[in-house]
């Protein structure tokens, strides 16, 4: 008989005129399914006038708790009658927000913790301590808590306490669904097959675009949320009292919200799942916390799932089966017995209890995935690696070795001073900073290997940096990387590099260009300062000339500087008194340093600096130019060689093999299994 329990009051059956309960579970975490009860009752003590949502409400069937829901609506429908609507606790989550975040290797136990908030919940071991890599946008406290169990590989169970138990879904059968208790009406109705999964697993790298986020007039308090994340934040106009990734809390005032954008790069994970005459494919691209360390999981689970397309549906008499579990069944048509797993049920609350079931036939949940990669492994020299014990799947990411940068061009000659007129001669023009080295190309691969199998490895050495000077070099490539017969000659190269999540290390990313010399001071120039690495390089000293009875001698133009040396000072004009006009030489342009050499796997050499341009060399004038002497143009500094690439790596994820521990045997629900004279069964 059932019976509803709500503030201390018991309802009996003649007390409910209706009800239904629905129960449910996605076998492939894709969702998360509120369970719900929903009934008519006598009430003609108002216990339900003015109630209180989320309060608890106990289903009891033959003096057994089945379920606890919290009440959402009542609605009064008669004189002592209501009509009433409780759901589980996944439907408190689906009205509270949570505010995501960028995520760089929290473990599960703490991200659930900030979806969850009050309602209360335990995770399996095997799941506590899974590091998550990814981002979860401004959403329900529900939605973010699917993406959640997609990534761990992890089910939802709630139990009589109310509280979600997050766990795996036993393999074995925990119930009989035999030909007595199924009902007029079942069908078999089967979907088409699909053939492949189509996984997109995700990354998040700074390194983006500042954008404008918000604009105006900001109340005390208000929340600025952002549709992408975002790092950086800088407000103008009032202050940032709280941020994170997806928003900033913000005091009042008038202003501009800025931040910096995260680069977003993706992969596609593909499985085969069967054949069939007509593609039929599956796809996932949403679930942002698919990362790199468990996309072959995502992948392999939902490939698993979608094998099976044949589902039961029939009028069943309930025996207490909860959505998730095997059960031994009866095919209606078949004849014949078979194993499911139950998706659903809507259970009418009678008498005895009857339910419409789907079950999905031959399904099998899969263990806690050997494929979740919690092990990390960088080769950086030439080697055999063997394959450890109890490992069967590897990402395998190839870096090869980066590119060294050119060479940085000479800065030009200053020009000689002009008879005629006051000043000095042309500035000589900066040299050309030398391009950077590009990075290493990146590859990466999921092979399957077994215990033992043997690769070589072979690290690509970096490129040397090209030569600077009058007609700089170009830096050479790096080496290929190669692991047993993959290499990275097959990858390609990437502005942002490669992420190693796990680290927060960036491999494989350009060198940075060089600094351009500056300009020799002249008749067509003013030098300037270069600033490099902080520091600031400036030009020589344009000084003064002389005059005396109609000559005039110039000084020379100073010497452009350049990235680690100021240019030289020009030299000063001098007029004698027999008369004798000499300008002034231009300062040499300052000669650079070298361009760095690169110092992270897979990276390119910095380009070569631009020697400075030479000084103009001093005008003179007199009254015979036989009695004058022009100034010599600076010499413009050298341009410098580039900076050489970095060696490649290899970069190795697996699941490292768990060691077992002895103790005594325990069965699903943690409790010990014992014989038949009440001991433990201990390995």
């Amino acid at each position: 008989m059932n019976q509803l329990v709500y503030n201390g009051k018991t309802f009996y059956q003649k007390d409910i005129f209706s009800g239904n309960v629905h129960i449910a579970m996605s076998l492939r975490s894709s969702s998360l399914e509120v369970n719900t009860l929903s009934a008519e009752a006598r009430d003609p003590d108002g216990v339900f006038i003015g109630f209180a949502r989320n309060t608890p409400l106990k289903w009891i069937y033959n003096g057994a708790q089945r379920g606890i829901f919290y009440l959402q609506e009542v609605e009064r429908v008669g004189p002592s009658r209501y009509s009433l609507y409780a759901t589980s606790a996944i439907g408190i989550l689906t009205e509270g927000q949570h505010y995501g975040g960028i995520y760089t290797g929290q473990t599960a136990q703490e991200v659930i913790a900030s979806i969850c908030g009050t309602v209360p919940f335990s995770i399996q071991n095997k799941y506590a301590d899974v590091k998550l890599y990814g981002w979860l946008p401004v959403a329900t406290q529900r939605d973010n808590l699917v993406q959640v169990l997609i990534a761990i590989g992890a089910w939802i169970k709630t139990d009589l306490d109310g509280v979600l138990r997050i766990e795996s879904l036993w393999d074995g059968i925990s119930g009989n669904i035999n030909e007595d208790y199924m009902l007029v009406g079942a069908k078999a109705p089967e979907t088409a097959k699909i053939t492949q999964v189509v996984v997109t697993e995700h990354q998040y790298v700074e390194g983006g675009e500042e954008t404008k986020l918000f604009e105006g007039t900001a109340q005390q308090g208000d929340i600025i949320t952002f549709n992408s994340p975002m790092y950086e934040l800088v407000a103008d106009g009032f202050s940032i009292l709280e941020s994170g990734a997806n928003y900033a809390k913000v005091s009042g005032g008038s202003g501009t919200l800025k931040g910096r954008a995260y680069i977003h790069n993706t992969r596609e994970v593909v499985r085969d799942v069967s054949e069939a005459a007509e593609p039929n494919i599956k796809t996932v691209k949403d679930a942002t916390l698919v990362s790199l360390v468990n996309s072959t999981a995502v992948a392999e689970r939902l490939a698993n799932y979608f094998q099976w397309t044949e589902t039961i549906q029939a009028p069943i008499v309930y025996q207490g089966e909860v959505p998730g579990n095997r059960v031994a069944t009866w095919h209606p048509y078949d004849k014949t017995g078979v194993t499911a797993c139950l998706e659903s049920a809507d259970i009418n609350l009678s008498n005895t209890l009857k339910a419409d079931e789907t079950l999905l036939v031959g399904f099998v949940p899969p263990k806690a995935s050997a494929e979740y990669y919690d092990t990390m492994e960088l080769i950086d020299e030439d080697t055999t690696w063997t394959v450890p014990d109890g490992v069967t799947s590897l990402r395998v990411v190839l870096i090869g070795g980066g590119s060294g940068g050119s060479g940085g061009a000479s800065g030009e000659d200053g020009g000689r001073g002009i008879f005629g007129t006051k000043g000095r001669g042309k500035g000589g023009s900066g040299g050309v900073k030398g391009e950077a080295g590009a990075g290493g190309k990146i590859y990466q691969n999921n092979i399957t290997v077994s215990p033992g199998n043997a690769f070589q490895v072979h690290i690509g050495n970096g490129g040397t940096g090209g030569n600077g000077g009058e007609a700089p070099a170009n830096g050479s490539d790096g080496g290929d990387t190669t692991f047993g017969e993959l290499s990275s000659l097959n990858g390609s190269r990437s502005e942002s590099g490669f992420y190693e999540q796990t680290s927060g290390i960036t491999y494989a990313k350009p060198g940075e260009a060089g600094i351009p010399g500056g300009n020799g001071d002249g008749a067509n120039s003013t030098a300037e300062n270069v600033i490099y690495k902080g520091v600031t390089y400036t030009p020589g000293d344009t000084v003064r000339g002389e005059t005396y009875e109609g000559y005039v001698a110039s000084g020379g133009g100073g010497g452009g500087a350049s990235a680690g040396e100021n240019g030289k000072d020009g030299t000063i004009g001098r007029v004698s008194t027999q008369p004798y006009a000499t300008g002034g030489d231009g300062g040499d342009g300052g000669t650079p340093v070298s361009g760095e050499n690169a110092t992270i796997y897979g990276f390119g050499g910095s380009g070569g600096h631009g020697g400075g341009g030479g000084g103009g060399g001093g005008n003179c004038t007199g009254a015979e130019d036989r009695y004058t002497w022009e100034g010599a143009g600076g010499s413009g500094g050298i341009g410098s060689k580039g900076g050489n690439g970095y060696q490649g790596c290899v970069i190795l994820y697996y699941s490292a093999p768990k060691l077992t521990a002895s103790g005594p045997v325990m069965d699903r629900t943690g409790r010990f299994i014992l014989d038949k004279l009440g001991r433990r069964f201990v390995v």
